[in-house]
C-alpha cells in the first residue's frame, strides 16, 4: 500500500503529485489495467513477441 504523509503547511496538490509518481513507479496502475480482463497465454506471447520485434527493428534502424 502506498502512503504519502502531508506535512503541516504543505499543499495537498504536492502530496497528490508525489502519490501519482509513486503509483507510476511501482507499476500498480498498469497491473490493475491488465487485470480488468482475461488475456489468453497465446495472446500474451504474441503481444510480447511483437513488441520485441518492434524494439529490435527500432534499434537496428537507429544505428544508421
Amino acid at each position: 500500500m502506498i502512503k504519502v504523509k502531508v506535512k503541516k503547511g504543505k499543499d495537498i496538490n504536492s502530496a497528490l503529485k508525489l502519490f501519482k509518481r509513486r503509483v507510476k513507479q511501482t507499476g500498480l496502475f498498469d497491473e490493475l489495467k491488465s487485470r480488468q480482463s482475461y488475456k489468453k497465454k497465446s495472446a500474451k506471447k504474441r503481444e510480447t513477441k511483437s513488441t520485441a520485434v518492434y524494439r529490435q527493428q527500432y534499434l537496428e534502424n537507429e544505428n544508421f
